[in-house]
């Protein structure tokens, strides 16, 4: 390619034929770190996941994310042929994570955290007050839910299972899932809901990640890293499937075609009439968490030696010394949602005082076409990771939740709903 021949008087920049300055990545190479999905995966998104976690279609998303590049310039920008990066661009643009705009030139869209030393410290310090804030305010709310929940446990009404009757273990829980659907403010995610790209594989979601930095901070930044909340509606089996994944735990971060599969089996295990497990609840009253009528107790067999569909249960710590290692509710998971406290009008009001803040130190870091998404993301500060593990942190710290042991890392934050 002739454009490989130019004379590069400049070893970090090349300038294009408007004179403007393209950066030579492939002098110092970026690397994304932490990549999120923010929406609905479709089936192909492993096949998403891969292209993404690719350095090559890392530094093409960024060579085109500040202003829009030709193909010829993001290639120079990488020091390779122009063809070798064609096909990658080309699923790039069809796939929704850049856009051809005018010129045949292409624009990144994705959300790429590129932020200074001063401003991650600046954050931290913003997170870490609002958390506090919260700590004592919201948070403390839950004990009644998980009292009214404990009061019962070892009777045969009891709409609760949890390993060993921990409370601790429940707290956790609790704590975890308020974060992620309670401290929430639904009208800013429809905000953000409007930004998301329809994908080739029939998804619908937003593109996050941040840049890996070659900076020491104060604090330890990929603790806040967390992978995130996932949740999985079975269509044939009546349970439901909700966990948080952090810092504190110990499994597989990502979905997997074994996924569901464990969880049938996990299912199926507890359907067995050897021991008494828990117990299923056919009726309750959606307006409290006292159950009432026609209650059937529900069974579970130890392990079968020959039944090796089991053994990713044990594995996964699902099943630890015969018996199931999370959480069971008998309830719907969007009825138990209404039985933990609603936010106030005074955390909807901290709300938008500390996203003005994240975002006013933050978006001289972000493109112009991406500044009307950085905000929106911005709105809702109180709901993103950084808070959530800070809160966990906060409350490790304080001793309102205690350190969990082996085991419990394997199901930490993890809850199965079982509808009927």
């Amino acid at each position: 390619m002739k454009d490989q021949d130019q004379q590069i008087d400049n070893p970090a920049s090349i300038s294009t034929s408007d004179n403007r300055p393209v950066e030579i990545l492939a002098l110092k190479p970026i690397k994304f770190k932490n990549i999120r999905y923010l929406g609905t995966l479709g089936n192909d998104w492993s096949l998403m996941d891969y292209n993404l976690s690719k350095l090559i279609a890392q530094n093409i998303l960024y060579a085109a994310y500040h202003q829009p590049r030709s193909v010829a310039e993001i290639a120079k920008s990488l020091l390779v042929n122009q063809n070798l990066i064609e096909n990658e661009i080309a699923f790039l643009e069809e796939n929704g994570f850049m856009d051809k705009v005018k010129n045949n030139k292409y624009l990144t869209n994705i959300l790429i955290h590129d932020l200074t030393k001063e401003i991650y410290e600046e954050r931290h310090q913003i997170y870490t007050k609002c958390a506090q804030i919260l700590c004592q305010t919201y948070i403390p709310r839950l004990t009644q839910v998980a009292e009214e929940l404990m009061l019962n446990i070892d009777l045969p009404q009891s709409i609760i299972y949890i390993p060993h009757n921990d409370r601790n273990f429940l707290m956790w829980a609790l704590v975890s899932l308020a974060c992620c659907r309670k401290i929430e403010i639904p009208n800013l995610k429809h905000n953000l809901v409007a930004h998301y790209v329809h994908r080739n594989d029939g998804s619908d979601y937003l593109v996050t990640t941040d840049l890996e930095v070659n900076f020491k901070l104060s604090y330890d930044a990929q603790k806040y890293a967390s992978f995130g909340e996932m949740y999985l509606s079975n269509k044939t089996l009546p349970y439901s499937i909700w966990q948080y994944n952090t810092y504190y735990d110990e499994r597989s971060l990502n979905w997997n075609r074994d996924f569901q599969t464990n969880f049938d089996y996990l299912y199926d295990y507890m359907k067995n009439e050897d021991m008494k497990y828990i117990h299923t609840v056919e009726t309750h009253d959606c307006a409290s968490l006292a159950p009432i009528s026609k209650r059937q107790i529900v069974k579970i067999a130890p392990k079968n030696k020959e039944a090796t569909k089991y053994d990713n249960l044990y594995q996964n710590g699902l099943i630890i010394d015969e018996k199931v290692n999370l959480i069971i509710l008998k309830i719907p998971f969007n009825d138990f949602l209404t039985k933990l406290p609603d936010i106030s009008e005074d955390t909807f009001k901290l709300n938008q005082e500390i996203s003005e803040q994240i975002y006013n130190i933050s978006k001289t870091q972000y493109p112009p076409h991406l500044q009307e998404l950085a905000q929106v993301f911005y709105q809702r500060s109180i709901t993103s990771n950084d808070m959530k593990i800070r809160i966990l942190e906060q409350l490790l710290r304080s001793g309102f939740i205690k350190p969990i042991n082996n085991n419990q890392k394997k199901t930490v934050n993890m809850i199965m709903f079982c509808a009927k």
